[in-house]
């Protein structure tokens, strides 16, 4: 009977180290906990006997701590599956529109998002077409091909 306690205490510790290691750093020190608890338990086992009280606890503190580490590393498993997320800074090419005035910095909107810009082709009224030159940090580098009539009539 204490081989098989030992013999599942070694598989719930391995496959908790295992979940860790594929996991992160952070799975690995319930497993660290799991393995001393195990340790224990074999020198306990050896010396005294698997009988005694306190080899029983430590067999199910290895047991508990390895069950929960498991329990945590599974999700941390499951969000390595999941694509990585979208850039959210737009490309260079995409079209947006001037929400204010660009004299040369304002608001444009881009893929439905507001984001702070600065026209590289001057002063840009709002209203006007734009696209996306370059992006620096936060704030997007924009160009306005816009002729001097059009930029009366969207004024108006």
């Amino acid at each position: 009977m204490v081989w098989l306690v030992g013999a599942v205490l070694v598989v719930l510790v391995v496959s908790a180290s295992a979940s860790g290691v594929h996991a992160g750093p952070h799975s690995l020190v319930g497993a660290g906990l799991a393995w001393a608890a195990a340790i224990a338990w074999f020198v306990m086992a050896l010396g005294v006997g698997g009988g005694s009280g306190v080899a029983w606890w430590l067999a199910g503190l290895a047991a508990g701590v390895s069950a929960v580490s498991i329990a945590l590393a599974v999700p941390a498993l499951r969000v390595r599956h999941l694509p990585p997320p979208e850039d959210p800074m737009p490309a260079p090419g995409v079209p947006g529109r001037a929400v204010t005035a660009l004299t040369p910095v304002g608001v444009v909107q881009v893929k439905g998002e507001s984001w702070t810009a600065e026209s590289v082709s001057g002063t840009v009224p709002a209203g006007a077409e734009v696209r996306v030159v370059s992006a620096d940090g936060v704030r997007l580098r924009v160009w306005a091909d816009i002729s001097e009539s059009e930029m009366n009539e969207v004024e108006r």
